[in-house]
């Protein structure tokens, strides 16, 4: 069964006024190439979420940006829950 390495997903959650928006890009690639592009205040969960990417993904290119519209969260610590 061949199945397509090739796809795009978006989730937007909202935070009281603050809303993140989380978009992952897949296209077919020899090796596993992980791309993470965030803020500079979400660096420290940079490797989280690359162990869950791995967890899923042998190979592939994978594109990963984060961002994050409002003041609202820039005190607040983020936890990463996990991928389903």
């Amino acid at each position: 069964m061949v199945k397509s390495m090739t796809g795009y997903g978006r989730e937007i959650a909202a935070i009281g006024e603050t809303r993140i928006t989380v978009e992952v890009r897949t296209v077919n690639h020899r090796f596993l190439d992980l791309s993470i592009k965030m803020p500079k205040m979400l660096l420290y969960i940079e490797e989280k979420i690359k162990e869950q990417a791995r967890s899923f993904f042998t190979r592939g290119r994978i594109d990963v940006m984060v961002t994050i519209e409002g003041e609202g969260l820039v005190n607040e610590p983020l936890t990463l829950i996990g991928i389903y």
